[in-house]
């Protein structure tokens, strides 16, 4: 059976038992003690005035009863004194009594009803100008111990002004401890943020909710839009995607339905430029990148063919001194055994030349009989290393005083030819006119002209030109720029006899700058005019037009 220790009012200890365990002793004994008090009347004293069944009277450490005085040896147990929250006494002299009534008690069994809780200590906790229940509205009633402000977005007010209240209502609030309601996301902002003429949820449909904070649009292979009408939408089913944040969903070359590298081979697997349908460079690889032994000799590509100079060389056969052939006759074979081969990548197996002479520029001789020696004195010597003494030709006239007719349009010159504006003009073409008259008529049909090649070093490598057009029409093909880029006749003019030309002459390498000028003409039609740009690195430019049959462009009659 527990016990309690009690400290009574003089400061004695008691061992004293719970008020309940007390009554229900008295109830059983004190019945039974009025049974036998006959018999029992010479060996149990009556209650003495003074003893009592709760008090130590006589101050032996024992409650009166049933204490030895008054009767019995058993000590007996007070219940144990009530806690403050409980007790019926103004502990802290506030005018409140017990939990209920007074703030500081939290409960019933609250022994401390001192430290008033914030909401009831009569000071500002919290610094907002605002003192305890009624007062601060942080408080939910006297014995709340937090004066603390709640965050905005449960405050129960509009912080930002925006007619919305609190988590959600206001779509600032991401949630009720949020505490700043204002900077609304882009979905509730009134603006137009991705510029695309829709404001906000629901009517930007880039918003999945008003709290959504990104207004902008999708990537193309990300937005169930067809966007390049091939049927196939967005990555996974468009082989234009390479990720959902692509946003080009285009096909690639190598899937696109178009010649795009001009060989007559359409996309994956037709063109052999296509390693996938994924490829979106259709040209075809040069030989020494084409995983291809081109020249049987069991090794492929740059590095490992010594036939490549480069992964851009389209060129795998051996060099000369690695060909096992006697190029140069001298029944020597390859390197190291002829002495023109200086390695195994040499492609030039003859041997080395005796020294040349010393130029005409540089031998002390009047080579050329006009009085003037080497380089220094005779005007036709440009250096030392010169080879040729012979004074260059006088400079040509300018076409307009010439006295041919250079543009073949029956006037010579200046004062006849109009296109001349002075005597040092050195182009008698006449100024261009907006168009021919209507009544004369275009060839028919109308000429084609078509080039072909491929990127190479400094420009590109024309392998094919052709000009269709019909019978009795002349082709006149002309070439301008860098030197060495254009053959050395420069132009080449041939009847057509047969429905297509082929002008092999400038089937070549040409380098940037380069500019080939195309005219297809007969007497009384409106021919065709072209011209091709070579640029480094791209696809030379074409312009087309109408030419006279002087060869002179114009705008084609509509």
């Amino acid at each position: 059976m527990s016990h309690r220790v009690v400290v009574d009012p003089d400061g004695s200890s008691t061992r004293r038992r719970h008020a309940a365990v007390l009554f229900a002793l008295l109830v059983l004994v004190v019945p039974a003690l009025g049974a036998a008090a006959g018999e029992a009347a010479a060996a149990t004293p009556a209650l003495s005035q003074g003893c009592s069944y709760t008090f130590d009277h006589d101050g032996d450490g024992l409650a009166d009863f049933p204490a030895a005085s008054c009767g019995s040896r058993a000590a007996d147990v007070l219940p144990p004194p009530a806690v403050q929250c409980g007790d019926g006494l103004d502990n802290d002299n506030d005018g409140k009594i017990d939990f209920g009534s007074d703030p500081s008690c939290t409960s019933e069994i609250d022994d401390d009803e001192a430290s008033p809780a914030q909401c009831s200590d009569g000071v500002d906790n919290d610094g907002d100008g605002k003192v305890d229940f009624g007062g601060d509205s942080s408080c939910t009633s006297e014995s709340d111990d937090d004066e603390a402000n709640p965050a905005q977005c449960s405050d129960g007010v509009d912080n930002d002004g925006d007619g919305k209240v609190d988590f959600g209502n206001d779509p600032s609030c991401t949630s009720g401890t949020d505490d700043d309601e204002t900077n609304p996301a882009q979905c509730s902002d009134g603006a137009d943020n991705d510029g695309d003429g829709k404001v906000d949820f629901p009517s930007d449909p880039s918003c999945a909710s008003g709290t959504d904070d990104d207004e902008a649009h999708p990537a193309q292979c990300g937005d169930d839009v067809d966007n390049d009408g091939d049927g196939n939408v967005d990555f996974g089913s468009d082989l234009g995607c390479t990720s959902v944040n692509d946003d080009n969903e285009a096909n690639p070359q190598c899937i696109d339905g178009v010649d795009n590298d001009g060989d007559g081979k359409i996309d994956f697997p037709a063109d052999p430029g296509c390693t996938s349908p994924n490829d979106n460079n259709e040209f075809n690889r040069p030989q020494c990148d084409d995983n291809v032994d081109n020249d049987h000799d069991a090794k492929v590509d740059f590095p490992d063919d010594l036939g490549c100079t480069s992964a851009t060389d389209d060129d795998e056969a051996n060099p000369q001194c690695i060909d096992g052939v006697d190029n140069d006759g001298d029944a020597k074979v390859d390197f190291p055994q002829d002495p023109g081969c200086t390695a195994a990548s040499d492609d030039d197996e003859r041997d080395p030349a005796t020294p040349p002479a010393a130029a005409q520029c540089a031998d002390a001789l009047d080579n050329d009989a006009d009085g003037k020696i080497d380089f220094g004195a005779d005007p036709g010597c440009a250096t030392a290393a010169d080879n040729d003494e012979t004074d260059p030709p006088p400079p040509p006239l300018p076409q307009c005083s010439d006295g041919d007719d250079n543009d073949n349009d029956g006037r010579t010159d200046l004062g006849f030819d109009l296109g001349c504006s002075s005597t040092l003009d050195n182009d008698e073409t006449d100024p261009q006119v907006a168009s021919v008259p209507p009544r004369t008529p275009l060839l028919s049909p109308f000429p084609v002209v078509r080039l072909r090649g491929r990127l190479a070093g400094r420009g590109v490598l024309i392998n094919l030109l052709t000009i269709q057009a019909p019978a009795g029409a002349r082709a006149t093909v002309t070439c301008h720029g860098p030197s060495h880029s254009c053959p050395r006749s420069g132009k080449s003019t041939r009847a057509v006899s047969r429905s297509k030309v082929r002008f092999r002459l400038f089937e070549r390498s040409m380098r940037a700058g380069t500019v080939l000028r195309i005219f297809v003409t007969k007497p009384g039609f409106v021919g065709k005019y072209t011209r091709f740009t070579i640029r480094r690195r791209s696809a030379p430019t074409r312009t087309d037009s109408c030419a006279r049959p002087n060869n002179t462009s114009m705008t084609c009659p509509r």
